[in-house]
């Protein structure tokens, strides 16, 4: 396999992605992720002060429908073999958590998604909090999503557990950043995401993704059209800020995409890339 990969970040609206593809000039085109890992604003959590910024709509339903339109734009650029790693914790209002995560979960299965596991991230280090009220949180939620598809998704148990020993509870703390973001996930939970779910290599040609127990020593790679697997995967993140999931990605060796309505500091090993997508304003359906 190639040592080299790339990153790229663009400011875009994740709603547009279906322009974004169709620019052949752009990094991303159909079928072309084999993972996507993100975490949307939370509903009622923080107002960005942008005239298009999820998180503040009126309704629940309102902000399900949006993160659901998100991911179903993905769906275009994500490999029927490809997998989406959601993060979402869930808000208070008027005293009451609100189950927003559980209404957006709602809203993609019947969007066709398939949910192999709800992931309890365990944050190992939490902020305090004044609330006397309530217990603190220091859970999220962590859903993995597949297309409903018959060809079936890319998983490698074994090498996970070989890895991180782990079921469905994930333990690790919060990365420790600038950003306004509560509780930002750190570079681990987008390893385990990728340990988890992403090929070894991509075969040039069909796009076939290949797994084995040891790709360093590995020579046959078991693919029916006789390709060498000799491309990188590709990593995607919707919602970028600060690039945590491309800070991942690149230290696994794979390529990086980036969107952000409006990403900060994306800075990887001093090799910031971001780009300007002119697309149609955004429209609601």
């Amino acid at each position: 396999m190639p040592t080299k990969n790339s990153h790229e970040t663009f400011e875009l609206d994740a709603r547009n992605l279906k322009s974004f593809v169709e620019d052949p000039s752009n990094p991303l085109s159909r079928n072309s992720v084999d993972v996507v890992v993100t975490s949307p604003p939370y509903w009622s959590q923080r107002d960005y002060g942008h005239n298009d910024q999820i998180g503040e709509e009126e309704t629940l339903d309102q902000y399900s429908e949006t993160i659901a339109n998100v991911v179903e734009a993905c769906r275009a650029v994500l490999k029927p073999t490809g997998s989406l790693f959601l993060n979402l914790g869930d808000t208070y209002v008027d005293k009451s958590l609100t189950a927003a995560p559980a209404s957006v979960q709602q809203e993609l299965l019947e969007r066709g998604w398939l949910c192999p596991n709800v992931i309890q991230w365990a944050k190992t280090r939490s902020k305090p909090t004044p609330v006397q009220d309530r217990l603190k949180n220091t859970t999220e939620k962590i859903y993995w999503l597949v297309p409903e598809v018959t060809t079936g998704y890319v998983t490698t148990p074994t090498q996970f557990a070989r890895e991180y020993g782990e079921g469905d509870v994930w333990r690790f703390p919060p990365a420790q950043t600038g950003s306004g973001h509560a509780a930002p996930y750190p570079t681990d939970l987008v390893e385990r995401a990728l340990s988890l779910t992403a090929p070894d290599g991509v075969c040039p040609e069909c796009g076939t993704p290949h797994v084995v127990d040891d790709p360093l020593t590995a020579d046959d790679w078991g693919c029916e059209c006789e390709c060498d697997p000799t491309d990188i995967p590709v990593v995607y993140d919707p919602f970028v800020g600060t690039g945590t999931t491309i800070e991942a990605a690149l230290d696994r060796g794979y390529n990086a995409v980036g969107t952000d309505l409006a990403p900060e500091d994306v800075d990887v090993n001093d090799q910031t890339s971001l780009n300007q997508f002119e697309a149609p304003p955004t429209t609601q359906d």
